[in-house]
């Protein structure tokens, strides 16, 4: 529950003690991954980093090969923010669903 001094918060700032909860951490963090990963490929595409001389000469076309590296750990990077972010949801989630079974053998017994 919510306000609750053992209540817990995913990382988006909504209560893991509920569904909604999870649900929304969850969406929350393919959102993120969604956006960055989209960033990282316009960044790509209009080879970002290119120097204002180069963008002006409409020269390099594409993108360096060290601007593909810096991309690749990004996509790493992103990658590892929404395992994390989304794991922690589903963990919480597979709590609630242990803490059930739980309740549901102790009434059968």
């Amino acid at each position: 529950m919510a306000g609750h001094p053992d209540s817990h918060q995913g990382i988006t700032g909504h209560s893991l003690d509920e569904g909604a909860g999870r649900i929304a951490t969850g969406q929350a963090a393919g959102d993120k991954y969604i956006e960055t990963m989209e960033t990282i490929r316009d960044n790509l595409n209009t080879g970002a980093g290119k120097t204002k001389a180069e963008k002006e000469k409409g020269t390099m076309e594409g993108t360096s090969v060290g601007r593909m590296v810096g991309a690749t750990i990004e996509i790493t990077e992103a990658d590892i923010t929404f395992s994390t972010e989304s794991g922690i949801a589903k963990n919480a989630s597979n709590k609630s669903k242990e803490a059930a079974s739980g309740i549901k053998k102790t009434g059968e017994s």
